[in-house]
């Protein structure tokens, strides 16, 4: 192969990238093959093997390369050093968590849900694209920056918790992934989804409700902070 400059490359893998993308649009991402991909490219095995050993390793640089770009560290920063009430500090908390969620509903939630039942189905190979993803998710570092809040907070003797503060954190979890994976779902897979009608799935809706719901276990005040 004749030598060619790192543009050339990059080019060629974000064609792939791109081209694979819409594959994972139309099938699981665990049942997508390099002819999958090599089909919807255009280019040719030789061409493609260039770049990636397998189908593996097509997905973990898809998903390396988006969520490389998801990165607001520093807009927690801001929140937890604003001069706030910490009722009003948690709500820009879950506030945040909230644009993550709208911004990855998308077809980037559905290669995550769909990770997830290949690690359960395929564990070796699981492991393998596990080890291999190299970003920290925004979503993990949101979820710790409230719970390290919540814990300062308590500490200190501003929130007095009305029952016991593993309990509100594991609830306040639990409650994360349902919403991120419910609406997932409901995004990438309407025509299988069963929410009543009566019922409204908005994102910002759920996570003012559930910051409202940790805000009163923790015994802190829900007037005038909205």
């Amino acid at each position: 192969m004749p030598k060619v400059n790192e543009d050339y490359v990059s080019q060629k893998k974000n064609q792939i990238l791109d081209a694979a993308l819409l594959v994972y649009a139309e099938k699981p991402v665990f049942a997508v093959t390099m002819q999958d991909i090599i089909n919807r490219v255009g280019f040719s095995q030789g061409a493609i093997y260039r770049y990636f050993r397998d189908a593996d390793d097509v997905l973990i640089a898809v998903y390396n390369r988006f969520f490389s770009t998801v990165d607001f560290s520093d807009s927690l920063g801001d929140i937890l050093n604003a001069s706030e009430s910490p009722e009003q500090i948690l709500r820009n908390l879950f506030s945040r968590l909230a644009e993550y969620c709208c911004e990855t509903l998308k077809l980037y939630s559905k290669i995550r849900f769909e990770l997830l039942m290949l690690y359960i189905a395929y564990p070796a190979r699981g492991e393998k694209i596990k080890n291999a993803l190299k970003v920290k998710q925004s979503n993990n570092l949101a979820l710790e920056a409230v719970f390290s809040f919540i814990a300062e907070q308590v500490k200190r003797g501003y929130f007095k918790p009305i029952i016991p503060l593993d309990r509100i954190v594991s609830f306040a979890a639990v409650s994360y992934d349902g919403i991120l994976y419910d609406g997932t779902f409901l995004k990438c897979y309407p025509e299988n989804a069963e929410l009543p009608p009566q019922i409204q799935f908005d994102v910002v809706e759920l996570f003012n409700t559930l910051c409202d719901t940790v805000i009163i276990m923790l015994g802190g005040n829900l007037c005038g902070y909205h």
